[in-house]
């Protein structure tokens, strides 16, 4: 795990510091440092061309980005945030779910922006709280691809993506509940 600051001291810099992020993450890649998925649990509504061509250039070294869908109650395919929005292959932007694998009233939703869901409510963290925040759930479906690209030779990823959301179960309303155990279980995607 290699922690990487993005933010400057007045919490600004957002697109800019996080498109710099992932420069560095790819040249840690180059030099064979094991990384293969980065945790957004951020975002923000401004687009940046940036930060789309730092995204695209992890996912050309072959390291999967997984973010925040945001705490706005949008629909991410009519306002998009960012990076979550952001059109690239290598993505997975997750929204938050209760305790009861329903969509949070609060989270980012989106047919076709948003690809599943992970715990977002009432989730214990470092923080001196229990959080509550679509902010929470991007790191819990980091654990499904981090688990799956960390297993044993029999388990295959045949894209940047699949793992964490072919192994997903549907929800009633909006994107799949991200199942780790599932995708090591099946042993490969389909």
């Amino acid at each position: 795990m290699v922690s990487v600051k993005i933010f400057t001291a007045d919490d600004t810099s957002g697109a800019a510091g996080a498109a710099e992020g992932y420069d560095y993450l790819i040249a840690l890649k180059k030099r064979g440092v094991n990384i293969r998925v980065v945790n957004n649990s951020w975002g923000g509504p401004v687009p940046s061309q940036a930060l789309y061509e730092a995204v695209c250039a992890a996912e050309a070294a072959g390291i999967l980005s997984v973010c925040s869908a945001g705490n706005s109650h949008h629909d991410a395919d009519a306002e998009p945030g960012f990076p979550a929005g952001l059109d690239c292959e290598s993505l997975i932007s997750v929204a938050a779910s209760t305790r009861d694998d329903e969509m949070v009233s609060f989270s980012n939703y989106g047919a076709l922006t948003v690809d599943l869901a992970a715990p977002g409510e009432s989730v214990l963290s470092t923080w001196l709280f229990i959080s509550t925040c679509a902010t929470a759930s991007a790191p819990s479906c980091h654990g499904s691809p981090t688990t799956t690209l960390g297993a044993p030779d029999s388990i295959t990823v045949c894209s940047p993506s699949p793992a964490p959301t072919a192994s997903s179960s549907r929800l009633i309303h909006g994107p799949g509940i991200s199942r780790p155990v599932t995708a090591m279980e099946r042993g490969t995607c389909s």
